[in-house]
């Protein structure tokens, strides 16, 4: 094990030698809690908090484009609030459930039964249950488990909207609404931009509890707009301690990062995977950092089937692309910065 320069403890390597286990889950786990993502959590918190203080159950719905890292987020705030063991039992104070598809009212409680560890959670009709679950936030107890539920997470909420009949989506709206009120558990309702809004609209009550979305977007990149470059920067400036490369590597410098928001689009789920992509490329060769030789190779291995129309930004070399990371960084006071692996 070796200290680089930044602090961050990593993994000596030679060329070829096969990724530990531990180490591929370091990367894939890897998160980067930026303020706009940090802003949604405390908000999810407030809910969680407030829940058992409030009148009604507190709600919020997040939305936002596909890859935009919503169950990203919403995943690791359930990851930690975990599970519990008390004298009393175990205490489970996130629920998350992902509504399946085809969506219906009886998938849906089917995987929140589940979610709460229910054994027979596929068993009885919809009315029991919908009995059960009602039963087991009021009662905070299923079997050996001691719930004490503060807050349901519900995940791809959109799904409701993906059956072609209007009554089903309308049905789920009411089912959802009731359920919510019923139990008094604070909600958080996850969905694509411009269809879960539908959902929720769809049953003034529920409307009323959730109030208007908060958006996670991908990162913006107007030079117009300075501030969207400098948010961007600054999140590559956190990933960047976040690799486990022997060499903290420059991603935050103005003509790297153009590259980056270049050949992700500024989507969460494109850059991670490019990044992702990269450091195991790096790592399986024994490079001490990533360059733009190696991001190059990872765009075209992990991106280009889904970012069809998008040239390589790794590969192209112009004067151009210099000029202009210099003209953007007098702009936003962002240091155009070296590129490893030579300059724009």
């Amino acid at each position: 094990m070796a200290v680089r320069g930044d602090g961050m403890a990593v993994s000596e390597r030679a060329p070829g030698q096969i990724l530990s286990r531990e180490l591929r889950a370091q990367i894939e786990g890897i998160r980067v809690a930026y303020p706009r993502w940090q802003r949604i959590v405390a908000e999810i918190g407030r809910c969680q908090e407030w829940g058992p203080l409030a009148a009604e159950p507190p709600c919020l719905l997040l939305v936002g484009p596909m890859g935009a890292g919503k169950s990203m987020l919403v995943g690791t705030y359930a990851q930690e609030h975990p599970a519990v063991l008390t004298e009393g039992g175990v205490t489970h104070p996130v629920v998350r459930a992902t509504i399946p598809t085809p969506a219906t009212i009886k998938a849906l409680a089917i995987a929140l039964l589940a979610a709460l560890g229910d054994p027979r959670a596929a068993s009885g009709t919809v009315g029991s249950m919908t009995y059960r679950l009602t039963h087991y936030f009021r009662d905070c107890q299923v079997e050996l488990l001691i719930l004490d539920v503060e807050l349901l997470i519900l995940d791809e909420v959109q799904h409701f909207r993906d059956r072609d009949n209007r009554r089903v989506l309308e049905n789920a709206s009411n089912w959802l609404k009731t359920l919510i009120k019923e139990t008094g558990v604070a909600c958080v309702l996850v969905g694509l931009q411009g269809e879960a809004e539908e959902v929720v609209r769809l049953n003034p009550q529920l409307a009323r509890l959730f109030g208007a979305p908060h958006a996670l977007l991908p990162f913006a990149w107007e030079e117009r707009r300075p501030e969207t470059v400098r948010e961007f920067v600054a999140f590559l400036t956190l990933l960047e301690g976040a690799l486990p490369l022997a060499e903290r590597p420059d991603l935050s410098g103005l003509g790297m990062a153009r590259r980056l928001h270049a050949a992700s689009g500024g989507v969460m789920a494109h850059l991670m995977e490019l990044l992702r992509g990269a450091t195991y490329l790096a790592l399986a060769e024994g490079r001490p950092t990533l360059d733009r030789e190696v991001l190059g190779r990872a765009f075209e291995q992990r991106l280009a089937s889904v970012r069809r129309g998008t040239v390589n930004p790794f590969r192209a070399e112009s004067r151009r692309e210099e000029a202009a990371a210099a003209e953007t960084a007098r702009g936003t006071g962002v240091s155009a910065g070296e590129e490893p692996g030579g300059g724009v």
